[in-house]
């Protein structure tokens, strides 16, 4: 499921829907916040398809709104609200390049252009899984590693605390395949700078983080 890297304030609705077959997938999915009235969130384009040998690409547009908390009210005075910031940004990513590279990218179109997101990740061979495949694959390895490094940048803000600058992003990731009747794969990484988590916290700056994933899959 699509995680909305934003924090809503308000009633909030989301729609989502995906398209796909055969490792062709087509998805959108859009967020409506401050009482339904606020395109929050879209993304939407080509997510994962198999190009080359076992290359796999994805190009998607996508639209984040930097919204402040709501300002405080005292017997019936409020401050004026604050207008968020909307970045549209275009993506084009590459994985699995002779199985050991993928590359990542992002041009911000709005509310400027900037170069917001660009890495290179080098991994061991069996990292990335083909979509399509609908079976596992037999791994020689349990266990996949990858690294990577590159730069990302998110709008100035000033009302978040914002400077917008180009920072240096780092991201180390190891995946455990594992054979069981109840626990899938499992994943553990350690980031700086991560571009998903400045997108969802967008006052952060230089920060690292901890992620942790697994998949049940009972037999």
């Amino acid at each position: 499921m699509e995680r909305i890297p934003f924090a809503v304030h308000g009633p909030t609705m989301l729609v989502m829907f995906c398209l796909g077959c055969s490792g062709q997938e087509a998805f959108a999915t859009a967020a409506i916040a401050r009482e339904f009235s606020e395109l929050a969130y879209l993304k939407a384009g080509l997510d994962r398809v198999s190009t080359l040998e076992d290359g796999l690409s994805s190009l998607y547009a996508r639209k984040v709104v930097f919204s402040p908390p709501p300002t405080p009210t005292n017997d019936g005075f409020s401050l004026p609200d604050v207008s968020g910031v909307s970045m549209w940004t275009g993506h084009l990513e590459h994985a699995n390049i002779m199985k050991l590279l993928s590359v990542r990218s992002a041009l911000a179109v709005a509310p400027e252009v900037f170069l917001h997101d660009l890495a290179l990740s080098i991994h061991t061979t069996d990292y990335h899984i083909d979509p399509s495949d609908k079976g596992r694959r037999i791994r020689v390895d349990p266990t996949a590693l990858s690294f990577t490094a590159g730069t990302v940048r998110v709008p100035e803000n000033r009302a978040l605390g914002q400077p917008g600058d180009q920072l240096i992003s780092v991201k180390a990731e190891a995946r455990m395949f594992r054979d069981s009747k109840m626990i899938g794969d499992l994943a553990l990484g350690l980031g700086f700078n991560d571009p998903e988590v400045l997108t969802r916290f967008p006052s952060a700056q230089n920060v690292f983080n901890m992620t942790f994933g697994g998949t049940f899959a009972p037999r």
